[in-house]
């Protein structure tokens, strides 16, 4: 009796454990791509056109040569910089950019909203 609960209690478990392991493993639902919203602005709008055959350039910034970071350490960064605008404030989950020569890029934690 005791071993037959203790069955029981095996086969529940596995079965509980099989069916929250396929709702985790569920298809995504993604939303509409809010970089083809009207009204949406980049400084390279080839970037944000939805075509991933167009290619965009970026601006070269060669003022931006001297940082410190918040321990007061330097570094010479020359970068290129993309700015793009959405025209109503939502929350972003996932960015997905496609280049092949992208080496870095920093996304700001906070973003102001201009007005």
């Amino acid at each position: 009796m005791f071993n037959q609960f203790f069955n029981y209690l095996f086969l529940f478990c596995i079965s509980f454990m099989i069916t929250g392991c396929s709702t985790i493993f569920s298809s995504q639902e993604w939303s509409d791509n809010y970089a083809l919203m009207d009204g949406a602005q980049s400084t390279s709008p080839q970037m944000i056109d939805g075509n991933l055959e167009t290619v965009g350039e970026a601006a070269f910034t060669s003022n931006n040569t001297g940082f410190a970071l918040l321990d007061k350490r330097e570094f010479a960064r020359n970068d290129s910089i993309v700015v793009v605008s959405l025209p109503e404030k939502k929350k972003i989950y996932r960015i997905i950019l496609h280049s092949e020569n992208l080496r870095h890029f920093v996304l700001p934690s906070e973003i102001r909203a201009t007005v």
